[in-house]
């Protein structure tokens, strides 16, 4: 045992060199003998006072310093780097730019320029990193500058509910603020700019290896989020109630998240801040028809790729190796890891239906569905 790292009642500090020279896992740290195994060990001390609790349990005893009994537990740096390092996956969905517009009924006048929307939307992604589900709904309104072209603004707000690989997960809710420009008649030339900006706050749970079994250490943390995107497109009429319109489509979004300190479970961490971005383009084809007076049918093909994305990176330190102290325990100082983030490709497919429930209001139900290779998702939106 290395003597800068004394086995105290606080806690020891073992390292390994009997298991194979490996990598680390996915997982990383900026102490020195990265190819071995390092465990830490915590102990926690039972005076003679007191009953307290069975220190091979771990449980909760008592208060030590009151005469309660011991516990304690033990982890090692592969895993909690890993562990650290998944925390990244909850930015994969965050930033997702909305795209809600205003829909007005085919008769609706050209002399009106106001129309106000609002949408609901639940949608779900699972992938071997994490699975996510949100729930949201926006409310906006939208000036016609002419009867193909509208600018509007909107403001939403949304739950989310995540899991990191089947261990620990997240849950939070978020506000963001969006406008959009959209010029689209039935023919020709079509093009659609929007933009959002968001606030989140997360409620994390992060779980480790603890011995033979699991601990989990929870804390909070807030960010923000803002995206652009860009669509292009050409529609054709196939004949006097079809249109098809080919469509290229590109995005960014970026997402970063505060520091924030863990509490409970036998080794909680402080955790840095860290922030991701994204560039994926889309290129496919839309459809509607319009099957009767009062109802249209649409839908939609699409590619997915990601030209760009910045991974993030999450370091954290476990409290108990007092990483600003006077003697630290070094190996777990600012160890974690990167996320995978977003897979690289994927479908997407919609279709949909627009019901005029009278002269001024419009009803669409969607279905989207997402699949890519270790990723399956799906959303329903209605409007």
């Amino acid at each position: 045992m290395p003597p800068s790292c004394p086995f105290t009642g606080r806690s020891g500090f073992l390292a390994s060199t009997r298991l194979p020279r490996r990598p680390v896992g996915n997982g990383f740290s900026t102490g020195d003998k990265e190819n071995q195994e390092i465990w830490l060990a915590r102990l926690q001390r039972q005076t003679d006072s007191g009953d307290g609790g069975d220190p091979g349990d771990g449980g909760d005893g008592g208060d030590p310093g009151d005469g309660g009994g011991g516990g304690g537990g033990l982890t090692n740096r592969s895993d909690q780097a890993k562990s650290i390092g998944r925390l990244g996956s909850m930015l994969a969905k965050f930033g997702v730019l909305r795209q809600n517009f205003c829909v007005r009924p085919r008769g609706y006048g050209k002399d009106e320029h106001w129309c106000s929307f609002g949408y609901m939307n639940t949608e779900g992604y699972w992938t071997d990193e994490f699975d996510v589900r949100i729930l949201s709904g926006e409310l906006g309104i939208a000036r016609f500058l002419s009867p193909e072209t509208q600018i509007g603004v909107s403001i939403g707000g949304s739950l989310i509910d995540g899991d990191f690989d089947r261990s620990g997960g997240y849950d939070g809710h978020g506000f963001y603020l969006g406008g959009y420009f959209q010029h689209a008649p039935e023919e020709g030339f079509q093009f659609r700019g929007s933009g959002v900006v968001g606030l989140f706050d997360l409620d994390v749970d992060r779980t480790y290896a603890n011995g033979s079994g699991t601990a989990t250490s929870s804390g909070e943390t807030s960010g923000e989020s803002w995206g652009v995107d860009a669509r292009l497109g050409w529609s054709f009429k196939l004949d006097d109630e079809t249109f098809l319109t080919p469509f290229a489509q590109i995005s960014y979004n970026h997402a970063s998240v505060d520091g924030w300190t863990e509490s409970g479970g036998l080794f909680p961490a402080h955790i840095n801040g860290f922030e991701s971005s994204t560039t994926i383009s889309r290129i496919g084809l839309s459809a509607k028809s319009f099957v009767s007076e009062t109802t249209t049918v649409f839908g939609s093909v699409a590619w997915a790729h990601v030209l760009d994305a910045q991974n993030p990176t999450v370091t954290g330190s476990l409290l108990v190796a007092e990483c600003d102290g006077f003697n630290p325990l070094q190996a777990f100082c600012n160890i974690g890891g990167t996320s995978d983030g977003v897979i690289d490709d994927w479908a997407e497919v919609t279709i949909g239906t627009r019901v005029e429930l009278s002269a001024d209001a419009v009803f669409d139900l969607s279905v989207t569905g997402m699949l890519g290779e270790d990723l399956l998702g799906g959303a329903i939106k209605a409007a």
